[in-house]
Order: structure tokens, then sequence, then C-alpha cells
């Protein structure tokens, strides 16, 4: 089993590209499967069914996971067995019978309304060198919408205010998540 799990790492890495975080969350998803499987129901996880697989996921939720950990769980094992299947240690892909695990809509994730920036905006003090700075961090963060860690590692040089001189355009290169 472990080979088969240095394979999967090496597929996740090399030909799917994931992001090394990616491929350890997966990884350690597919353990967890792998201890289950093995301990609770006393099977080879590569002989898993679609049963198995789905009793895993009802008690990943009965322990209360949070949804983006029940998808993280979700695509491992899809992308395990699809593993599997290309090597044709199995015929049937049985994580196919996961149902789509759909995300929670929270107000958390909704982006601010034009009037709440605005007027957050017209609440900074531009007086001071602290006030412009921070206009201007708002202002980024809501009209580039730019994520925190994104506006943190900017550089002067992300900066090009004569990328089309012609046409008074400048260029913000900014290095998004996963270096993307």
């Amino acid at each position: 089993m472990i080979a088969l799990i240095d394979d999967y790492r090496k597929e996740l890495l090399q030909i799917n590209t994931f992001a090394v975080d990616t491929v350890q969350n997966y990884v350690s998803c597919l353990v967890s499967y792998c201890e289950y499987a093995k301990k609770t129901l006393r099977i080879e996880p590569v002989y898993s069914k679609g049963p198995h697989i789905l009793k895993w996921m009802a008690r990943l939720r009965e322990k209360g996971i949070s949804n983006s950990r029940m998808q993280h769980h979700h695509s491992a094992l899809k992308t395990f067995f699809a593993l599997l299947c290309k090597l044709k240690i199995i015929t049937k892909n049985p994580a196919q019978a996961l149902p789509v695990i759909r995300k929670k809509i929270s107000d958390r994730n909704k982006p601010i309304s034009k009037k709440v920036a605005l007027k957050l905006l017209r609440s900074v003090d531009q007086s001071t060198w602290h006030g412009k700075r921070n206009f201007s961090v708002i202002s980024m963060l809501w009209a580039l919408g730019l994520r925190v860690s994104e506006l943190t590692s900017l550089k002067v040089k992300s900066f090009e205010p004569d990328h089309d001189p012609e046409n008074r355009i400048g260029l913000l290169r900014v290095c998004g998540k996963n270096k993307k």
C-alpha cells in the first residue's frame, strides 16, 4: 500500500502538477481512509467498493468535519482510485459513487457592497502617511479583489507604471495562490 501511496504522490506532483500543500493534504486524507478500511472495515483499501467509501464519508460528517475538508477527502479518494484504474489494478472507480459536496453559502465569502466600501474609504484620515497607506491597502483589496497575502507580498517592482505609456496603462503583477 505504501508503494501505491508513493505513486499517488508522484502522480499528483508530476502529472497533475498540484501544489505541494495540496498533495500533502490529499495524501493525509488517503492515509486516514486506508487506516479506516484496514481497522474498521477489515479490507485492503484497494478493494474498496462504493458503500465502503460512502460509509467513510458519513463517518467524517458525523465527526463534524467541515465541508471544505470533506471536499478534500472526496477529491483525494476520487483521484486515488482513478490512478488505480489507470494502473489497471481495479476496473471501476468506486469513488464515483460519492455525491457532490455542496459548498455552504456564507456571508463571509461575499464581497462587500460598493456603498460599504466607499463608506470605509471615506472614514480613513488621509492627512497622515499611515492614513494614505491604509487608504491604498483598502482600495487595492476591494477594487482589485486581492487576497491579503497577495497584497502583503507586493514589491515596488511589482508595479510597472509605464507598461503601455501610449494609453497611460500601468501593470500590477500579483503572485496569487499557489504561485499563480
